[in-house]
This record gives structure tokens, sequence and C-alpha cells, in this order.
């Protein structure tokens, strides 16, 4: 896991639920941008991925969110999936809801230049832990 952060930003590691789980604050000058919990993965019944939660709303569209997403992308081995709460971001919510396939919105086209495929639109209402609407993205 790159313990680097992308430039002007800061990084605070914490401990997970579980031991093979990390979560990372990220914030810049101005406070907390977003949260990414880290599932390093437990061979051979479960791949590591990542989640990135409580998005700051002055990241989307910033050079900071691509940093990121990159900064995400090489903690992860290829193949591995990214899940991006995008419920703030208004306008991958409003492409969404048009029917715009996860790849060709705001926020598909920021992962792509990051490394990541952008391929579902995921809601699992089951008990709340999960969070709100994210797209679902695979390193490549």
């Amino acid at each position: 896991m790159p313990a680097e952060a992308p430039a002007g930003l800061h990084l605070l590691f914490l401990r997970g639920r579980f031991r093979d789980e990390v979560n990372v604050e990220i914030y810049d000058s101005s406070g907390p941008l977003a949260a990414v919990k880290l599932f390093v993965g437990r061979p051979p019944h479960y791949a590591p991925w990542a989640e990135v939660f409580n998005v700051a709303g002055r990241l989307y569209g910033s050079p900071a969110e691509l940093e990121i997403y990159r900064w995400v992308y090489s903690a992860l081995p290829p193949d591995s999936n990214l899940y991006v709460e995008y419920f703030e971001d208004v306008q991958t919510r409003a492409q969404l809801s048009r029917g715009v396939p996860p790849a060709e919105t705001r926020l598909g086209a920021v992962l792509l230049r990051a490394g990541f495929l952008a391929v579902s639109d995921m809601y699992f209402p089951e008990g709340g832990r999960e969070g709100g609407q994210k797209i679902r993205a695979v390193r490549l």
C-alpha cells in the first residue's frame, strides 16, 4: 500500500475493523476531502477492493480528485474493484438518472484517467453499513 500522499494532500492511516482492512482519511489545507477503505484481501477467498466515501463537494472536478484515484489505483492489484460513493456528485448523479452508462459520466471519465473502468451503478440497501449509491470500477 502506498504510504506517500499525492502532492498537497495529507493521509491519515487508521486501523480497520479487522486486520485486512485499513482506513485512510485524506485532507488538504482546507480540511477533509474523502475517506478510503482498503481491504487487502484474503486469498483465495476474498479479493482486494477499495471504497471511496465521505467525499467533500469541493473535491469534484479539482486536480486532487484525479490524484486521489491514482493513489487508490496504485494501492490495488489488477482486476480489483473500487467502489465510489457519488451521492453528492450532482453531475454524475444526474447523468446516471438519465441513463448515461457509468463509464461515460463525469466520475467515470475521472476514473478512466486514473486507470479504472467504471462498470456499474450500484446500491445495496441491506442494513446501513454499505453506504449510499456507488459506481463500481475495476482496476485495469
